[in-house]
């Protein structure tokens, strides 16, 4: 009977470290996945603050997270260099913490060079695409698995190329006149996948009344597109996440 007693303990002391190692820390639950899409067009751009940026991952709570970032500036092209880093979760019954929190010391210093050195980029642009690559990295981020998805667009939106340009007189009042066909002529140009799950933050910080109700028409044309593909979309001045 003590042997039999015995053996009931073993096995279900095996059993309950088997779940705690199975269940610690799942992989695709345990991502932070960040997209930053910064606009180099406006010769006086509004400058990043990497601290905001690095907010969003909670390492502090939570070491042995996974985390992945991607950063894209937004200039008169539509494919632009991307950088792109991630730290990998870990399971905290079978890592090393000092070598842990030097990993994360690393990712976020890395995070932190990026954002320094695309602030130094003040020339500006004479044109701007953005809706097209915007939307291109929002559909990267939907393939991604993660168990928290976030958007930081530093942008005016104020397009301007050949298919749409909001300093040409009959795209402006087109704007003004009627909201739908501009998101009718933007969804022809390329469309979202499905953001479920996806916080996106629209940011612009205007000089002038007039900038500022250019962007807010600018805004709810890409608050509209990508609801309707189940984002959520918040639109500010600064980045308070």
């Amino acid at each position: 009977m003590k042997k039999v007693i015995f053996s009931i303990i073993v096995l279900g002391t095996a059993l309950a470290l088997f779940n705690l190692f199975a269940s610690d820390n799942e992989p695709d639950n345990a991502t932070t996945a960040v997209l930053l899409l910064y606009d180099q067009t406006p010769n006086k751009k509004q400058p990043l603050d990497p601290k905001s940026v690095i907010s969003l991952f909670d390492f502090e709570s939570d070491k042995w997270q996974g985390a992945i970032i991607r950063i894209v500036p937004l200039t008169d092209l539509s494919l632009n260099p991307i950088e792109q880093f991630s730290i990998q979760p870990a399971r905290p019954l079978t890592s090393n913490a000092f070598d842990r929190q030097s990993k994360i010391d690393s990712f976020l210093a890395r995070i932190e060079t990026v954002i320094k050195k695309a602030n130094q980029d003040t020339t500006g642009r004479s044109r701007s695409e953005l809706y097209v690559p915007i939307t291109g990295q929002l559909n990267w981020l939907s393939a991604q698995s993660a168990g928290k998805k976030t958007v930081i667009i530093f942008s005016d939106l104020m397009e301007n190329n050949d298919w749409f340009s909001v300093l040409r007189e009959n795209d402006l009042k087109m704007l003004t006149d009627s909201s739908a066909q501009i998101k009718k002529l933007f969804l022809k140009r390329t469309r979202p996948k499905d953001l479920s799950g996806i916080e996106i933050y629209l940011i612009h910080r205007s000089r002038t009344t007039d900038e500022d109700k250019l962007f807010l028409r600018m805004s709810g044309i890409y608050q509209g597109i990508f609801e309707e593909r189940n984002a959520n979309i918040t639109v500010g001045a600064n980045a308070i996440f």
